[in-house]
């Protein structure tokens, strides 16, 4: 019975695990399909910006800061602030994850006075949360502490 119980959970393990590969990738294509067919604006901007976290997500950062560095160029050519501190912020966690801490801080601090000038406190404290991570990462706790 032990046996069993080991087998049926380790199967539906690997289905849900498939599932959710499956879906991603759905939702990946859908994404790809709207970039395509919509107009050079905010709202593609914030397509391609959804697109690089989705790689980013996957492991798949070559892809992420392909289409994170499309969103930011869009950004810049449509003085789209919101845009731009993002696609810098999917920059930083792609470098984040690949282990390039200073370009991740670097990233982040080109990110801060946008998000300081039209961005949400939420996403201003976002900004000096991640820069707690890359400082803590690179082993400057102090100015890790004074970014918390």
């Amino acid at each position: 019975m032990k046996n069993f119980l080991k087998y049926f959970l380790l199967t539906l393990m690997l289905n849900l695990s498939q599932h959710l590969s499956f879906t991603q990738q759905i939702k990946i294509d859908s994404l790809l399909e709207a970039i395509e067919n919509s107009d050079a604006d905010t709202a593609k901007t914030n397509l391609l910006n959804e697109l690089s976290l989705r790689y980013i997500n996957q492991n798949s950062y070559p892809l992420g800061l392909k289409y994170a560095g499309m969103a930011l160029q869009l950004s810049r050519e449509l003085n789209y602030d919101n845009g731009k501190a993002t696609a810098l912020k999917n920059f930083a966690l792609a470098h984040y994850h690949i282990g390039n801490y200073r370009t991740m801080k670097e990233y982040l601090l080109q990110a801060l006075p946008i998000r300081k000038k039209s961005g949400t406190n939420i996403q201003i404290a976002g900004v000096y949360s991640n820069l707690c991570v890359a400082y803590w990462s690179m082993g400057d706790y102090v100015n890790a502490q004074q970014s918390y």
